[in-house]
């Protein structure tokens, strides 16, 4: 699976480490991810501090996108990521045979 990383301000290298590991995690959940998209933007929201993050899973049919934002923009990617992979989670039970 790639992982796209894209961001206004520079990320660590720990910080894009942490970032790939995270995503290819949800290749355990979800079988048929070919890519993922991480984008970040600064200020965008009410607060000038404020970072946006928006993940995009692309997966057969419907594309997966979640945004999240936070003033820590890790803790943005962390929130986002938590609702993607409940989001996958429901739509792999939607696909399941009764």
């Amino acid at each position: 699976m790639k992982v796209l990383i894209e961001s206004q301000f520079t990320l660590t290298d720990a910080q894009k480490k942490h970032i790939e590991e995270t995503m290819n995690g949800l290749g355990d959940l979800e079988h048929r991810i070919t890519q993922t998209e991480i984008y970040f933007k600064a200020g965008d929201g009410n607060s000038a501090n404020e970072v946006s993050c928006k993940i995009r899973v692309h997966i057969p049919g419907n594309d997966v996108v979640i945004s999240d934002s936070d003033e820590d923009r890790m803790k943005a990617f962390n929130d986002a990521f938590q609702r993607t992979k409940r989001q996958l989670i429901k739509e792999k039970k939607a696909r399941r045979p009764y």
